[in-house]
C-alpha cells in the first residue's frame, strides 16, 4: 500500500510552497521551516499545529532528512527547482514551473502553510543551519524535559 502521509511527495509539495515564499535556501532550512510550519504552535507562530498534536513528532526530524533527498530529487527531475552551488553549499530556488504547480493549490491547508511559512521566514531567515537546528533541537528537549544542545 502506498504511503500518503510524511511521503516523498507530500514534503516535496510543502517544500515548493517554501521555495515560492523564501528563494535560495539549504536543504537544512527546507527541512526546519517545513518542521515548524507543521508544528507552529509549538513554536508560537500558530494557535494548532497543522498535524495536530503527536507526542512523537520530535522524532520526525530525525527520520525527515533521507525523505528530503528523495523530494529534492524528484522536484529537480520534474523541473520545479533549480539547484544553486554556492559558497554555502548547495541551495534549492522554485522554477516557473513550481510556481505555476503551487498557483494550483488552493487548499485551505495550503493557505495556512504558507502563511506560516511567511512568518517562519521573517523570523527565522538571519539564523544559519546550524543554529536553526539547534534551536529547533533545544526546542524540542524542552519539550519532553531534556538537556539543551550547545
Amino acid at each position: 500500500m502506498a504511503k500518503i502521509f510524511n511521503s516523498e511527495i507530500e514534503l516535496a509539495t510543502r517544500f515548493l510552497l517554501i521555495l515560492r515564499e523564501i528563494e535560495n535556501i539549504s536543504i537544512s532550512k527546507l527541512i526546519g521551516y517545513d518542521f515548524m510550519c507543521t508544528y507552529g504552535n509549538d513554536f508560537n507562530i500558530s494557535t494548532a499545529n497543522l498535524h495536530g498534536e503527536n507526542d512523537l513528532r520530535y522524532s520526525e526530524l530525525t527520520a525527515k532528512r533521507d525523505i528530503a533527498k528523495i523530494s529534492i530529487k524528484f522536484l529537480l527531475g520534474y523541473g520545479y527547482i533549480n539547484v544553486n552551488n554556492t559558497s554555502y553549499g548547495y541551495t534549492y530556488s522554485v522554477t516557473d514551473k513550481g510556481k505555476k504547480f503551487c498557483d494550483k493549490l488552493n487548499d485551505d491547508y495550503s493557505e495556512k502553510y504558507s502563511m506560516l511559512i511567511k512568518e517562519v521566514g521573517e523570523s527565522y531567515s538571519r539564523l544559519s543551519d546550524t543554529t536553526l537546528l539547534k534551536y529547533i533541537s533545544n526546542h524540542a528537549l524542552k519539550k519532553i524535559g531534556g538537556v539543551e544542545v550547545e
